[in-house]
This record gives structure tokens, C-alpha cells and sequence, in this order.
């Protein structure tokens, strides 16, 4: 929650820069950010979302699960903070290492184009693959805790179709290239199904998804 809270912040300090610089409000997701606030702000605001959040989940949720189920959502919560972590770490790496420019960031000439398949090395410059596209994949994940089969279908759609729609958008504004968006939604999906299958292989019949 922290982590999301940081980088909420971050992008909005961002836009609000971009902003008053009359510049597009789409370069706030440039990989160099505008800040994030005081410490003491964003505990602040960490502290009061994660009360409100915990307090919804236990009063409409959480109390009228069994001692099995409890257990299990334990079980899922470790194996999707895992599936959340090692995509995001595949992805930073990726970033840092092929150092890719962002559309919005070629010169007039597009000399610095280069091919997806061609890593540049640590340059500062962080388009491939994209991080956002990973992020809005990675909402098929919810449909783990779901008990029904409708429900978890539900949610399984829309984390496809939310992934999609982020990585358009993204390049919509100039952030990514295609090649870009699909790769980051392949390699995550790939991702979660293996972590997934893993999960099914690893844990007992009574606790499976």
C-alpha cells in the first residue's frame, strides 16, 4: 500500500508540474518524477487508507469466513503478493537494461528509434516494456480469492480488458510504443500462469483455487 501510495502521488505531483509548464499532462508517467511529499504526509495517508480499507473488508467480508477460507486467502494473498513482486522486478529490470526512448522523447529526426529487440544498455531512457500495461494485467489476479466461478470469470475479464485498456492508453499519449504494451501483457500474463500453477501444484486439495 505504500508503494502504491508513492507512486500515486508521484504521478500527481508530476501532472501538477506539467501543468503549470503548460506541458502534456501524459509526460507526468516520465521516468523522471516531480516527488512524492513530506514522510509525514504520506504515512498519513497510508495510515487512513489502510484502516478504512481493512475495517470495509473485515465488517463486509472477512467475519463471515471460516477458519479454512481464512486460511486460504492467507495462502493466495502470499502467492499474489509474489506473482505482483517478481512481475514488477522482471519489468524495472527489463526497463533499466534496454533502455528504450519513450515515443514522446525521439528527436526530430527519430534517430533514436530503435527496435524492441535491441537493448541499449542503462541510459536513463525506460520504454520497454511498459510498467502500466503490467500493473493493469496483473488485476486478473483478484479473481484468486473469489469462491464462485462466476464471479472469479467476472474478474478474470476484466483484468484482461483493463490491462488492454491501460496499454492503449499508453500509447494513446505518446508513453510506449505497441511493442512495447504487448510484450510487458504477454510476459506478465505468462507470469501469473505460472505462479498460478504453481500455487495449485504446491498446496493441499482443501486449499486450492
Amino acid at each position: 500500500m505504500k508503494q502504491f501510495l508513492n507512486v500515486v502521488l508521484s504521478y500527481t505531483f508530476s501532472a501538477i508540474n506539467n501543468v503549470h509548464k503548460h506541458r502534456p499532462i501524459g509526460l507526468a508517467n516520465s521516468d523522471g518524477m516531480a516527488g512524492t511529499g513530506s514522510l509525514a504526509m504520506s504515512f498519513l495517508i497510508c495510515l487512513v487508507v489502510y484502516l478504512i480499507f481493512t475495517a470495509i473488508l473485515q465488517y463486509y467480508w472477512l467475519h463471515k469466513q471460516s477458519d479454512q477460507q481464512l486460511a486460504r486467502y492467507l495462502l493466495v494473498a502470499v502467492f499474489a503478493s509474489l506473482t505482483v513482486w517478481f512481475a514488477e522486478e522482471v519489468n524495472a529490470t527489463l526497463k533499466n537494461d534496454w533502455g528504450r526512448f519513450r515515443p514522446y522523447e525521439l528527436n526530430a529526426s527519430q534517430t533514436n528509434f530503435t527496435s524492441w529487440l535491441h537493448p541499449n544498455g542503462i541510459n536513463g531512457h525506460k520504454s520497454f516494456p511498459s510498467g502500466h500495461t503490467m500493473a493493469g494485467i496483473s488485476c486478473v489476479i483478484f479473481s484468486w480469492f473469489a469462491t464462485k466461478q462466476r464471479t472469479r470469470e467476472i474478474l478474470w475479464v476484466f483484468g484482461v480488458v483493463w490491462g488492454i485498456l491501460v496499454g492503449i492508453s499508453r500509447i494513446v499519449i505518446g508513453a510506449h510504443f505497441l511493442s512495447d504494451v504487448t510484450f510487458s501483457f504477454f510476459l506478465t500474463a505468462a507470469i501469473i500462469y505460472i505462479m498460478r500453477a504453481l500455487y495449485q501444484e504446491l498446496v493441499s486439495d482443501s486449499l486450492k483455487l
